[in-house]
């Protein structure tokens, strides 16, 4: 399988079952039979997948930075905003942008918990492992593996299934 995925669980077993050349993206897990290729094509599982919630983030942030620009311009836009009211309101966009943040980060939490990627057969090099922001490359080939958090280290653990 070559593409793109994006799901709460993804599990790619039966036939082949192989991901390669591609990104799968999930929230809580991924379960395939083998990733990659032995010629090393660039792979991709990721899990704790917060993109779309990121992206609105950016915008937030974009948002405080604009309203910051505003309050702080010496001919305060014009002369259509109070100087107390641009800071206001530059204030309450950054406090949105930060609550948002702060969010983001206790889901992502919430998320790794639990998540795990699963590789029943075999793991190429050119794999990546993702969870959260952390990220492993594959650097030789793994057989029967499965990657979860750990929390206590702040990394990405690997076990090897029975």
């Amino acid at each position: 399988m070559n593409c793109r995925a994006r799901a709460e669980r993804i599990l790619l077993v039966e036939g082949r079952g192989q991901a390669f050349g591609g990104e799968l993206r999930a929230r809580v897990s991924i379960e395939v039979s083998a990733a990659g290729t032995k010629e090393g094509a660039a792979t991709l599982l990721a899990i704790a997948d917060l993109l779309d919630e990121r992206a609105g983030l950016a915008q937030l942030t974009s948002e405080a930075a604009r309203a910051t620009r505003v309050a702080t311009r010496g001919d305060n836009a014009g002369g259509r905003i109070s100087k107390g009211k641009g800071t206001r309101l530059a204030v309450r966009a950054e406090d949105r942008s930060e609550t948002e943040r702060l969010r983001l980060i206790a889901r992502q939490r919430e998320l790794l918990a639990n998540a795990s990627v699963v590789i029943r057969d075999v793991a190429h090099v050119g794999v990546r492992i993702q969870l959260g922001d952390l990220v492993r490359h594959i650097d030789a080939p793994r057989h029967a593996v499965r990657y979860r958090y750990d929390r206590d280290q702040h990394q990405i653990l690997e076990e090897y299934l029975p």
